[in-house]
């Protein structure tokens, strides 16, 4: 199979996968309840924060390497298999015992404890993944997580259906991740002919752990930054607060897969461009943001506008309290989808470190908002944390970019402000139309609106959509 039709086949399971997860967190939500379903998520967070010490990137290096050399990669396999076991297990140890000093107890601590054997099936599945990517077989990944997705669908749906304990929805996790830990097994054994085992070279391990820091920093950045945020509001304002919160970040978070899937393309054209044509690099990253700009406004503007009406019908009338939030944590998803064609031409750039030190500026601003912001707003005081730790990430990468590259940022600025009318003229006609209209035809009429609107005011024209997936295509080929 293609790297190309390999590639599609991943992108269209996470999507595929996206959809399932989303139905069935809608499913928590509604039987579960709110301050139940804030217990599930606190204990999902908490135990995601330690799966970097299963790590500590060496994925990364496992995934660069492999592909560097397919001969060398049993070798490589088998000394990060040596490293990641007792990684792995010390993850799941500090997990349940942090938790347990913070004074968590009953309910929580057995979810953390079943998290934490979660972060060992999925330390092993990552690893095993991790080689496949290296080899450019990308499907029987995509495939192994629509299976395990499915399989957490399938068995948390019953749980709640029967009224089961609530930790019994982790042992839903584990049935999924349990599948992908034997399906990567299985296929690196069968169609790589690698046999996985335990070793010991020192020469080696000194190459993989040099090799690891950098991302082993940038990943426990990551974590912390996408999930401390849910344990301090559980800590700080209760379980309820954490299940009203619930709600905003995982529809809002749902649509990364668009700039990640746009990013797999645009990462090998930038460093293509980046050695060879600078100027041709600051055109790209100019439409890229453009082109994320154009889809993302939209996304935006039709939940503002229709966030009373989803809230209530996908979760229920008891997430209310969440519709606010929602309208206000919904304007980062702006910044994150900017942010991904800049993280990759600070990496396709060779400045991984410029990259990893604005996460970490950006992981601060967000602790010490949460931490002052929470006592007094609850809910609301993570969403707007949220929102100006992503706008810091986003203007520091494009203040790092202006330091080494001339880019047409004017320009920009200008399709932006244009981009930002369109939507917003979009908003507008959704929110009159709701009133009289079907919410279908409501939702048609806003994406004719704003369609009508980004040609009238020239934020889309046939031209821009030929240039850029044309520069984009041929680079990376």
């Amino acid at each position: 199979m293609s790297v190309a039709r390999n590639t599609a086949t991943l992108l269209v399971a996470s999507v595929l996968q996206k959809v399932i997860a989303f139905v069935y967190f809608a499913l928590i939500a509604r039987w579960a309840g709110v301050e139940n379903t804030g217990t599930y998520f606190f204990a999902l967070s908490w135990t995601l924060m330690f799966s970097v010490i299963t790590d500590l990137g060496l994925t990364s290096v496992l995934i660069r390497e492999s592909a560097r050399d397919h001969a060398r990669a049993e070798s490589v396999m088998n000394q990060i298999m040596t490293l990641k076991v007792p990684l792995i297990f010390l993850a799941m140890l500090v997990s349940v015992a942090a938790a347990y000093a913070l004074g968590t107890r009953g309910e929580a601590l057995v979810m953390i404890g079943f998290g934490a054997l979660v972060l060992a099936l999925d330390g092993i599945s990552l690893m095993f993944y991790g080689v496949l990517r290296g080899h450019h077989m990308l499907a029987y990944e995509g495939i192994g997580l629509v299976v395990g997705q499915t399989m957490t669908l399938v068995i948390g749906g019953y749980v709640l259906k029967t009224g089961a304990p609530l930790q019994w929805l982790m042992l839903a996790l584990v049935a999924g991740s349990a599948w992908n830990a034997f399906n990567s097994w299985r296929v690196v054994r069968k169609r790589l002919n690698i046999k996985p085992r335990f070793v010991w070279n020192r020469a080696l391990v000194g190459t993989i752990v040099r090799a690891a820091v950098p991302f082993a920093l940038a990943g426990a950045f990551v974590k912390i930054y996408t999930n401390a945020d849910v344990v301090l509001l559980t800590k700080l304002a209760g379980e309820e607060a954490a299940g009203l919160y619930s709600v905003p970040y995982k529809l809002t978070f749902a649509f990364q897969f668009i700039p990640m899937a746009f990013t797999a393309a645009l990462y090998p054209a930038m460093s293509r461009a980046y050695a060879q044509d600078k100027a041709q690099l600051g055109d790209l990253l100019q439409k890229a943001l453009w082109a994320l700009s154009v889809i993302v406004a939209p996304i935006v503007a039709g939940i503002v506008a229709l966030g009373p009406e989803i809230v209530h019908m996908v979760y229920g009338a008891d997430y209310a309290s969440s519709i606010l939030p929602l309208q206000i944590l919904v304007f980062t998803l702006i910044f994150v989808f900017l942010d991904f064609p800049i993280g990759s031409l600070l990496n396709g750039s060779d400045r991984q470190s410029t990259q990893t030190k604005l996460m970490g500026l950006a992981t601060c601003i967000s602790l010490g908002l949460n931490i002052a912001l929470i006592p007094v707003y609850g809910v609301m005081g993570v969403a707007i944390a949220s929102l100006v730790s992503h706008f810091a990430l986003f203007f520091g990468g494009l203040w790092a970019i202006g330091k080494f590259l001339e880019w047409p940022a004017a320009q920009f600025l200008w399709r932006a402000i244009r981009i930002g009318a369109s939507a917003a003229l979009m908003a507008f006609v959704v929110i009159f139309a709701k009133g009289s209209l079907p919410l279908v035809a409501s939702i048609a009429l806003g994406g004719i609106a704003y369609v009508a609107f980004s040609l009238s005011l020239r934020t889309v024209t046939p031209s821009d959509v030929r240039d850029l997936f044309g520069r984009v295509l041929k680079r990376a080929s």
